[in-house]
């Protein structure tokens, strides 16, 4: 049995910096006249979705953390990015560790352009893909944003989508290190019960309804999940109040009254549902 053992080696330049009496010189040409790259700030999967946004609302910008170093910049410069292909990968081990099998699965539910996000192509996204942006010495780059339009589709209703971006070379910027290259967006309409939900009901905000999340998501234009039940004891209380207030307001408008669906029910579609409530307990 053979081990592989793989070894990393990292190579420092160090600028030195002569002081003369008649000037300074810094020995720094290699680094500020390295090619300029651009990776991701980290790799985690951006979830994106509707379900905190009003009805009306048919687009949204995603805005993607990038790095950039290299030399020194103050025009203009352009990212690239596409959408690649999204493949899982599965490994078969033989009893020493060694990969004896590997399978590739494509990853179901992508993103198609047009329908879940403007195509990278398009002249809206050649335009908000220039950078403005300085770019210095330091070692871990400055931070940029890259700008994703998704696109609230009737599908996403049933399917999480997925949208693989891979940061390509362009006439300004080389890519940065492999592994943090691809980030996804996963794009999303739905709403489903945080577990968390049930430990917080009696006191905090009731029986749990699909209305009822729907309508906090939309009030404080956030995603209710198992997150942001981990706040403290009184920020909660305080969005449930907020939620309860508007909740008043949305019975109280003569508008919604006329329309029939004043007082909001826990089940709109059913004449005997009960009136949707928020608890009073502080």
């Amino acid at each position: 049995m053979y081990k592989k053992i793989f070894y990393t080696l990292l190579v420092f330049v160090a600028a030195g910096l002569l002081t003369l009496q008649t000037g300074c010189k810094k020995d720094d040409y290699l680094l500020f006249n390295a090619p300029l790259r651009v990776q991701w700030k980290d790799t985690v999967t951006v979830n994106q979705t509707f379900a905190s946004k009003k009805e009306a609302i048919v687009r949204d910008t995603v805005w993607l953390k990038a790095n950039v170093m290299g030399g020194s910049v103050s025009e203009a410069k352009k990212v690239k990015i596409k959408q690649i292909k999204g493949v899982y990968y599965s490994y078969t081990y033989d009893k020493a560790g060694a990969v004896i099998d590997t399978i590739a699965t494509e990853a179901p539910n992508q993103a198609i352009p047009g329908t879940h996000y403007v195509a990278f192509d398009s002249e809206e996204m050649q335009k908000l893909l220039v950078q403005k942006t300085v770019v210095t010495n330091n070692p871990k780059g400055v931070e940029i944003n890259i700008p994703v339009i998704v696109l609230r589709d009737a599908s996403l209703s049933e399917n999480n989508y997925l949208l693989f971006i891979q940061l390509e070379q362009s006439e300004d910027f080389l890519p940065g290190e492999s592994q943090k290259t691809t980030k996804i967006i996963s794009i999303s309409n739905r709403i489903t019960k945080p577990s968390k939900w049930s430990m917080f009901e009696e006191w905090y905000f009731g029986k749990y309804t699909y209305v009822k999340h729907k309508f906090m998501n939309e009030t404080l234009q956030t995603v209710i999940d198992n997150a942001w039940f981990s706040q403290p004891r009184g920020i909660l209380i305080f969005y449930r109040e907020k939620c309860r207030r508007a909740l008043e307001e949305f019975n109280a408008d003569p508008e919604n009254i006329a329309k029939g669906i004043a007082p909001l029910k826990e089940d709109p579609d059913n004449p005997k549902s009960k009136p949707m409530t928020f608890p009073t307990y502080l």
